[in-house]
């Protein structure tokens, strides 16, 4: 693996930008209408998306790469994917199937729907998993809803009345997912408030993971208590809050050394350690081997792949 050279491609960031004209603020369209509007090059390339995006693959087999993990898809696939997740097309093959594209926001109905009601729905999203494989039936009653939602993006107008027709469609959507999704799952239902309480959770992590390593951090901004944080992080997401934050900070690593050439020093002090080895020993437990170690390994795993060998 020494003698594997290192990956200079760069990581595009994304944004949220339909084609010119287009006014709402859901999209939706077949591949081969992105395949033709950006070509087999520009998909080729890694990307970090800054908006949800859903791909439902209808006919023929791709592999999909998510935050480094190569999916294999086939007819019926579903990638649920979030902001800041890196990813790529396979481009290799003419699978065909629709994307669904939405900024984080177009969740949230406007005007007085409850916050439970919101916060379900975000929990719905956030639960469903990266892969989902429907069956059959299944994969016909999602091909008539997301065709009945692309007729209607074209319908002649007002967006504003349209966008409210996407948004509660898309509610619709992400509703029969999570059903499909937990079909199998008979856990009891959560809590109202224990679900808003790891919403607030999420949230703040999120937004200062870079900063906060320590569990107490967030039970001091939250008002929980540590004891009653894991408890119902657990309850939630099936791990405690300490295992949480540290997933957090180690897939934000991953994504780092895997996509960047930023040193292992920058990489520690953008994440918030105060000392390299402060970071490579969380690194190693969390991933099992040295940050370096981690780059060579996907570098020259990557070239191989790109390689054919």
């Amino acid at each position: 693996m020494n003698g594997c050279k290192p990956i200079t491609e760069s990581v595009r960031p994304v944004r949220y930008q339909p084609a010119t004209g287009y006014l709402l603020d859901l999209e939706i369209m077949p591949m081969s209408t992105l395949r033709a509007r950006k070509g087999d090059d520009f998909l080729n390339t890694r990307e970090r998306i800054e908006f949800h995006m859903i791909v439902f693959i209808t006919e023929n087999k791709c592999t999909h790469m998510v935050d480094l993990e190569q999916l294999e898809c086939k007819p019926g696939s579903i990638l649920v994917l979030h902001p800041g997740q890196i990813h790529s097309f396979d481009v290799s093959v003419k699978w065909q199937g629709w994307l669904i594209l939405f900024r984080p926001e177009f969740l949230f109905p406007q005007g007085k729907e409850s916050l439970l009601s919101k916060l379900n729905i975000v929990h719905q999203l956030e639960e469903l998993p990266t892969q989902l494989q429907l069956e059959n039936i299944q994969q016909n009653l999602l091909t008539d809803c997301i065709t009945r939602m692309w007729h209607d993006t074209m319908l002649d107008a007002n967006s504003s009345v349209l966008n409210t027709l996407l948004q509660n469609q898309l509610h619709a959507l992400l509703n029969r997912l999570y059903l499909i999704s937990s079909g199998c799952d008979r856990k009891p239902s959560i809590i109202p408030t224990n679900l808003h309480r790891y919403k607030r959770f999420r949230y703040a992590v999120e937004h200062n993971f870079h900063q906060w390593h320590k569990v107490s951090d967030y039970t001091n901004l939250l008002g929980y208590s540590e004891k009653s944080l894991s408890r119902l992080t657990n309850e939630v997401s099936g791990v405690s809050a300490k295992t949480f934050l540290s997933k957090r900070i180690a897939l934000e690593a991953k994504r780092y050394l895997s996509n960047t050439e930023l040193s292992v020093t920058n990489i520690a002090d953008k994440l918030g350690f105060d000392e390299v080895t402060n970071f490579t020993k969380f690194f190693k437990r969390e991933a099992g081997c040295s940050p370096r170690s981690f780059r060579r390994f996907y570098l020259c795993e990557r070239n191989e792949n790109l390689s054919g060998t």
